[in-house]
């Protein structure tokens, strides 16, 4: 029992870091993004 709590926290863990990990991807995209319509200016 106690190692399915612990493979389910993992799992958590797992999501929360992927969550983060795509959410920081996209604000870097978002910021070139803005760089190049910065330029073109």
């Amino acid at each position: 029992m106690a190692i399915s709590m612990a493979m389910a926290k993992f799992n958590i863990i797992a999501m929360s870091i992927k969550e983060f990990l795509n959410m920081r991807n996209q604000i870097i995209d978002f910021q070139k993004l803005i760089k190049i319509e910065n330029l073109d200016v």
